[in-house]
C-alpha cells in the first residue's frame, strides 16, 4: 500500500473544509482481524489525523468476525 503524499493529504483536507453540509460526527467500524491485521494501526497512523484537521469527531468500534470468535471459544473450551 502507498503512502498517502503530503498533496494527497491537502487537497482531501481542501475539499471537506470547504463542503458546507458535510458530517461532523461518524461512526468508524473497524475489522482489526481482517487482512493483514493492520487496520488499527493504519487508522490512527493515516485516517485519524485527517478527521481531527476536518474537526470531525469519530466514534471507533472494532468489530471482529463474530462467527470464527465463537469458534475459536468453543476450540479453547474444549482443550
Amino acid at each position: 500500500m502507498k503512502s498517502v503524499s503530503l498533496h494527497a493529504r491537502l487537497r482531501a483536507f481542501a475539499i471537506l473544509t470547504s463542503l458546507r453540509q458535510r458530517p461532523r460526527r461518524l461512526l468508524v467500524v473497524i475489522n482489526p482481524v481482517g487482512g493483514k491485521k493492520q487496520a488499527s494501526s493504519i487508522y490512527k497512523r493515516k485516517v485519524m489525523p485527517l478527521f481531527r484537521r476536518a474537526e470531525v469527531e469519530t466514534r471507533v468500534v472494532k468489530k471482529g468476525n463474530t462467527k470464527r470468535s465463537r469458534k475459536k471459544k468453543r476450540r479453547k473450551n474444549l482443550v
